[in-house]
């Protein structure tokens, strides 16, 4: 009889990611041109202008690689706008949780779809800078291996984070908290704009501050599996310390949002 229930309740949980993807690929495309916008933007930026000011010439491909981990982190925004906004109004969440199936499961299955969003656009990322740096590129040099790894390590990371986050907001009155406060300080301080090796070199004791920030080790991570691994963190270390993250806020996100859903 359990055996059935669980059965029953994988495959509920199944249907209803199926459904998810299915909504979401209405908008997928509009998603793809908004990222290719941004990420137009910044090769021009980092790869073409910035080297004109005195940069560094491998600013660019640096650049590029981490976007490719900011491309899933800013994912937090819109997936977070969409929950607080559902829980406000049509409360579609409220119809998930009335069916045979535990709320747990429920808030896992939001996770794996959050998880699957992400790494939708990690291609665009590679295609266009490919394109558009031609050279300043070597893929030759890319460990694929480590390179997908951490970009599905770090996407399963940022999905229960950002049920995590989605607890810690009490309306969409107070959205704006999950950009300012929370999204880009752990962004603009989280080695997407130099290594940590080189913070180290500046400001040591806040280079070490910055291990309490879990966005460090996706951009370690892809850097040391994508360039020079000597100049960033060790990618095991980083593949450790994303994991553990994803445990302790996947565990306090969960049971401080089922918590909250209890009401509905």
């Amino acid at each position: 009889m359990v055996n059935k229930n669980f059965k029953f309740q994988i495959n509920l949980f199944w249907q209803l990611l199926k459904t998810d993807m299915i909504i979401f690929k209405q908008s997928w495309f509009g998603n793809v041109i908004d990222t290719t916008i941004w990420i137009i933007c910044l090769i021009i930026t980092t790869a073409y202008i910035y080297p004109k000011m005195g940069m560094v010439q491998n600013y660019g491909s640096f650049y590029l690689y981490g976007t490719l981990m900011s491309v899933i982190f800013w994912s937090i925004w819109d997936v977070s706008t969409s929950f607080l906004a559902d829980l406000e109004g049509s409360k579609t969440i409220g119809y998930e949780l009335s069916l045979p199936i535990s709320s747990y499961l429920v808030l896992v299955k939001k996770a794996v779809f959050y998880s699957l969003r992400a790494m939708s656009y990690g291609w665009v990322v590679l295609l266009l800078g490919k394109l558009l740096m031609w050279n300043q590129i070597d893929l030759m040099q890319v460990n694929w291996f480590k390179l997908i790894l951490i970009y599905i390590i770090m996407s399963i990371f940022v999905a229960f984070f950002s049920l995590f986050v989605i607890s810690l907001i009490k309306g969409m009155n107070k959205i704006g908290i999950v950009s300012m406060r929370i999204l880009f300080p752990l962004w603009f301080l989280g080695a997407s704009q130099f290594s940590w090796k080189f913070l180290h070199q500046v400001f040591p004791n806040f280079a070490y501050l910055t291990f309490l920030n879990p966005l460090l080790y996706g951009m370690e991570g892809v850097h040391a599996a994508s360039l020079n691994p000597s100049d960033y963190l060790s990618f095991w270390f980083c593949i450790s310390m994303l994991s553990f993250f994803t445990v302790i806020f996947g565990f306090i996100g969960i049971k401080r949002l089922k918590k909250r859903l209890d009401f509905i």
